[in-house]
């Protein structure tokens, strides 16, 4: 009788209705860590776009209408004269020169930087020779000092440079110090991080490839820039990609190297700093919604950028981390 009093009190539940249970309640806590998730990720996005949201709405106000709006701002009225801040950045000539400027110093850059990586890289993979891997491991050694510590000598360098800006050997003028080339020589030098990921991808390829190719008579730059330099396209547009959103976006080197230039002969990260400077007067109330547009429209070139060639820049990523 005590037994069957148990059993009634306590039923025994069949493997499948615990397994049942067991499911809705994992399916409940599924739910619970879902809606939690995008929860989370809902608020955060909207405190992360709101800054974004506030300078593109923001510079479309004139001056006046700024120092009125609320917390979200809007227009109360939509024309071409709203959308002049974002073209200040197409219409201003200096805008422009300096714009073209930065481009050139990139195309160069990025020819240097092609070059110099394809050709140490591909020696460092497939040439051998004594002390090799004590080389490699010394270019790779460089990018552990942070730029900030050879600020100091690059503009000594460049400001003593022989017969340069007056100099007559190492002195008695400014050298290169204001004077656009300076720009463009100092692109010439080599990059140990390209090198290191250019090298790793053709480590990956393997050399009975380049072998093949000198079989069939092709030479050395052939093998190289014809045979490997395709393979690697996505190492190749990472790289590049990098190049230009670090020269897009650079201030420091028109600080130090071209004091004393006109504006528009420094690059476009500089140049936009000059005019944000303009745009807010000691005496008088900054000029936010220009601020702003000019800001919008130097980040919107590097995310078109990325954008376009986010693909390749993770393929490149991975890429050239193979082990070789």
């Amino acid at each position: 009788m005590q037994t069957e009093t148990a059993k009634a009190e306590f039923p025994v539940r069949s493997g499948e209705e615990l397994r049942n249970k067991k499911q809705k309640s994992l399916r409940r806590k599924k739910i619970r860590r879902s809606v939690g998730a995008y929860l989370y990720l809902g608020i955060g996005s909207i405190i992360m776009l709101y800054p974004l949201y506030f300078m593109l709405v923001g510079a479309l106000l004139n001056r006046e209408d700024f120092y009125q709006i609320s917390a979200f701002p809007w227009p109360s009225s939509l024309s071409l004269e709203n959308f002049g801040t974002y073209l200040f950045f197409f219409s201003d000539l200096k805008v422009l020169q300096s714009i073209a400027l930065t481009l050139g110093v990139i195309a160069e850059s990025a020819a240097i930087m092609i070059l110099s990586s394809v050709v140490l890289a591909y020696i460092f993979s497939f040439i051998r020779f004594r002390f090799r891997g004590f080389i490699f491991m010394a270019f790779l050694a460089v990018t552990m000092i942070p730029g900030a510590a050879t600020v100091a000598s690059t503009f000594v360098m460049w400001a003593r440079f022989p017969f340069a800006g007056g100099n007559n050997i190492f002195t008695g003028g400014s050298g290169f110090i204001g004077d656009p080339m300076v720009l463009f020589l100092i692109n010439i030098n080599i990059s140990p991080m390209n090198i290191f990921l250019y090298r790793q991808a053709f480590c990956s390829i393997g050399k009975e490839i380049g072998e093949a190719a000198e079989v069939d008579g092709a030479n050395l730059f052939t093998v190289m820039f014809r045979i490997y330099l395709p393979l690697i396209l996505p190492v190749l547009a990472y790289s590049l990609i990098g190049l230009f959103i670090g020269k897009w976006n650079d201030y420091s080197t028109c600080l130090y190297l071209m004091k004393g230039a006109e504006p528009e002969w420094t690059t476009i990260g500089y140049y936009i700093n000059i005019v944000i400077e303009e745009a807010t007067p000691q005496d008088g109330l900054p000029n936010y919604p220009l601020i702003y547009g000019v800001s919008a429209m130097m980040c919107l070139v590097p995310i078109v950028i990325f954008a376009f060639f986010q693909r390749w820049f993770i393929d490149g990523l991975s890429m050239g981390a193979l082990k070789g």
